[in-house]
């Protein structure tokens, strides 16, 4: 076989190749856009059947949550992926006390997913929270409204303790 037949032969090769690439990358594309549109039927579906459900789901929150301020601000703090560290701070809780207030969201109904990685765990709530409106709801919202309330007292108590210390501390050196 001559170079000029062998390097014809080759160049058909690599156009073959890049046709079948190009074949791909529109299947792989064709594909995403599939899995797009049966995500999105499937989070309607989903909202369907949350809407349907809505006075079973609520009930069902009031039973786990009850008076809690502490577990209510659970679910709306978990709204966007939050570190059980992070999650726990925010709670104004010991991390050692966390899971006794995370873990009847995971365990019953899955309303809140717990995700690992590495040896970090994380929390999320379930769109279904999103769905109902939870923030919305009483008796939600109360409660929300009542630890957010505590949550701000506490703060400020800190605050006022810490510039009462510095002020001390300043007296202290100007003696």
């Amino acid at each position: 076989m001559s170079k000029s037949n062998s390097k014809d032969s080759e160049t058909e090769q690599l156009k073959k190749i890049q046709a079948d690439i190009e074949q791909i990358k529109n299947d792989m594309r064709d594909t995403t856009n599939n899995v797009e549109f049966i995500k999105g039927n499937t989070r309607n579906i989903d909202r369907i059947l949350t809407l349907s459900n809505l006075p079973t789901i609520i009930n069902d929150l009031k039973n786990i949550i009850g008076t809690s301020e502490i577990k209510a601000a659970v679910l709306h703090l978990t709204e966007e992926k939050i570190s059980a560290g992070e999650l726990s701070s925010n709670l104004g809780i010991d991390p050692k006390n966390l899971t006794k207030f995370v873990t009847p969201f995971v365990d019953k109904k899955s309303y809140i997913s717990e995700i690992k990685v590495g040896t970090t765990k994380f929390f999320q709530r379930q769109d279904i929270i999103d769905s109902i409106n939870f923030e919305a709801q009483e008796p939600f919202k109360s409660l929300l409204t009542s630890w957010r309330e505590k949550q701000n007292k506490k703060q400020n108590n800190q605050s006022e303790q810490k510039s009462e210390q510095e002020t001390h501390d300043s007296s202290n050196k100007v003696e």
